[in-house]
């Protein structure tokens, strides 16, 4: 087993292992990655082919090793230099299975072999090597595309005539072009080896599925015979060597299609039918039958019958769109509807074309079918609320109401709208309650416009389906009230009342959420902190990352808020707000700056010093800080960090000395 390049690293590791003479054929050197159990593996195939003509000079083999998931590919040379005859070179790279999705283009492994230029110089084939697939260029040669046509008839269809080989370079570089348009669980079982081959009888069985010798395989002459114009679809995208639409179409079905070569020639022929041919010509329901018979499992080519069949589901498919009606016949049609998943919500293009096209008839539809709980019925309500179309979906207000409560309790995003004022509290709590998704985005970004509204029941209603993007609202926006002086202004009562209630949640949001000291502030009045403790870490957690947007008085009030919070209930958290707050607030009290209130509040939490210091509320904050860090059991250079001050750090440290 190999080791595989990191999910999350664009590189691919290869391991190296040399074959070649020494006192017999075996292993000369390989990299640490390579096992003992893999070289053993494939000893056999390192050796020269007694098949290959005389003529040839070297050949590129590749095959899975079972029980390894690795992936092996050998370059064979000749070595007439070494001293025994029939001496050859062969560089082994090995690749994880998982790997080979990797790379776009195979023919870049090719680029990686390394025939040994002298006897015992082997240390270039000891390291690892690692290749990043997406940098590296393939050869800019271009295929012969008769070699690629007959190529495909002999790796699909098991056909060859060896008398068309004339280079056998340009085979193998078709070899790996039409192995890199296979999907990876046709690639991890492709085996091939390039050189022509005689009819002389095998010692052993062959390891290799596809070899250029003249037969037909029995186990591909069941494949399907194609249509000129689907085998040149096949071959010119060999040829062209891209990530083309049409190999992109293979990657996707193929994935879940099963590890035979000749699905890749029915999914061609899919393709082909649903975008190579004119508009309207092709017979889906008969496609669809054929696809039904071909994959009569229905886990097998799932992705193709789920886009097919469920349109409104396929998030990334690539077919072209079908009427829903005909993929119905085709699949009621099929020798085997077992093979197909149930049939699923309509596609949402469909639909959206229906918007935009046939608005009238639409809605009438919607107000007919309000009440039909039909599968038909609920794939079209649930389009049409996906669809995103807020405009469509309000003309169903004045139609019917049953119809637009629906598809408001399908999706509630469309609700984000000034014209939400005109749905009335009742309809309003039918929909959050019946809601599909209540706890989602859409909800989280529609409660801000419902603040002003005083229905307790709707405002519950909301609070349980959303508590924290409740407790998010109405804090930002009562800090928005707070700072801008208008307090009651667009936040009603019953929502402050609703939040208090759950101060667990509030503390949560502070300590998490926060984002501006506005909004500490607000935290502050719902959580009623000037008279109920609060643990500190509230007003400390996020207090250095906040926006500071309390601007003049609000902002020094606010300080002398919390650091009677420090004073009040000291914790390790204590420094933050002292190293926040103290210059601030002492400078307020020496500049005479805070009013009468304020000051007893701090005064209240500040150490007596006697009748004729008491006055100096500068001096008995900075005793009281002192203390506090002496309390906590912080350094000196912790207190340092209190001020910006040189000569109030000096008080400090003298406060500190002395007591």
């Amino acid at each position: 087993m190999t080791n595989s390049g990191s999910v999350n690293s664009p590189n691919v590791r290869l391991q190296q292992m040399l074959f070649g003479y020494d006192r017999g054929h075996g292993l000369l050197a390989s990299s640490r990655g390579a096992s003992k159990s893999l070289a053993s593996k494939i000893l056999p195939d390192t050796d020269w082919d007694p098949r290959v003509s005389s003529k040839s000079q070297g050949y590129v083999s590749a095959r899975p090793v079972q029980g390894e998931k690795t992936f092996v590919l050998m370059r064979t040379w000749r070595a007439p230099e070494m001293p025994r005859p029939g001496c050859v070179w062969t560089h082994v790279l090995a690749i994880a299975d998982a790997d080979l999705s990797r790379i776009p283009n195979l023919q870049v492994l090719d680029q990686q072999f390394e025939r040994p230029t002298k006897r015992n110089s082997f240390e270039s084939y000891s390291d690892e090597l690692v290749l990043d697939p997406h940098t590296l260029k393939a050869p800019a040669e271009p295929l012969d595309e008769r070699i690629v046509r007959d190529l495909i008839d002999l790796v699909y269809f098991g056909r060859f005539d060896r008398n068309t080989v004339e280079n056998e370079e340009d085979v193998k570089s078709a070899l790996f072009a039409i192995w890199s348009q296979q999907w990876p669980a046709l690639r991890r079982q492709f085996s091939f080896r390039s050189a022509s081959l005689s009819g002389t009888k095998q010692t052993r069985r062959s390891d290799f599925e596809v070899e250029l010798k003249e037969r037909t395989s029995p186990d591909l002459v069941e494949a399907p015979r194609l249509s000129s114009d689907v085998l040149d679809l096949v071959v010119r995208d060999v040829v062209s060597a891209g990530s083309s639409e049409f190999r992109r179409f293979l990657w996707r079905y193929g994935a879940d299609a099963g590890a035979a070569r000749q699905n890749l020639l029915f999914l061609s022929g899919v393709y082909h039918d649903l975008h190579g041919s004119e508009p309207g010509k092709t017979n889906i329901p008969q496609l669809i039958a054929e696809i039904g018979e071909t994959f009569p499992s229905q886990s097998t080519a799932l992705m193709l019958k789920k886009d097919l069949t469920q349109p409104s589901n396929a998030d990334f498919s690539m077919l072209p769109d079908v009427d829903p009606f005909d993929v119905v016949i085709g699949v009621q049609s099929s020798s085997h509807p077992e093979a197909f998943p149930k049939l699923g919500a309509l596609d949402k293009k469909t639909i959206k074309s229906w918007i935009s096209s046939r608005q009238v008839e639409l809605s009438e539809l919607l107000a007919r079918s309000a009440d039909d709980l039909s599968e038909f019925a609920d794939s079209l309500f649930t389009g049409v609320a996906f669809s995103k179309d807020a405009d469509f979906n309000w003309t169903l207000f004045d139609l019917s109401e049953t119809a637009f409560l629906r598809i408001a309790r399908l999706s509630i995003a469309f609700l984000n709208d000034d014209r939400v004022e005109k749905v009335g509290d009742e309809l309003l709590l039918e929909i959050i309650q019946g809601s599909k998704s209540p706890g989602d985005k859409s909800l989280v970004k529609l409660v801000p416009r419902l603040l002003a509204r005083s229905s307790t029941d709707l405002i519950a209603a909301i609070y349980a389906a959303a508590p924290n993007a409740v407790i998010k609202a109405v804090t930002r926006q009562f800090a928005a009230e707070i700072k801008n002086d208008q307090i009651g202004s667009s936040v009603h009562t019953n929502w402050l009342e609703c939040v208090k209630d759950n101060p667990e949640g509030i503390i949560e949001f502070a300590e998490k959420e926060v984002e501006s000291r506005s909004q500490l502030l607000a935290c502050r009045f719902m959580l009623n902190a000037d008279s109920k403790r609060v643990p500190l870490t509230v007003w400390t957690t996020r207090l250095s990352d906040i926006t500071d947007d309390l601007h003049g008085y609000p902002g020094t009030e606010f300080r002398v808020f919390l650091i009677i919070q420090a004073l009040s209930q000291p914790s390790g958290t204590a420094p933050v707000i002292f190293q926040d707050a103290f210059d601030h607030v002492h400078d307020a009290l020496a500049r005479d700056r805070l009013n009468f209130r304020t000051e007893m509040q701090l005064s209240d939490h500040l150490p007596h010093i006697g009748w004729f210091k008491n006055w100096d509320k500068c001096l008995r904050l900075k005793i009281a800080a002192v203390a506090c860090y002496k309390h906590l059991g912080l350094s000196k250079k912790e207190l340092r960090k209190m001020t910006s001050n040189s000569h109030v750090e000096y008080e400090l440290l003298e406060l500190w000395s002395g007591s």
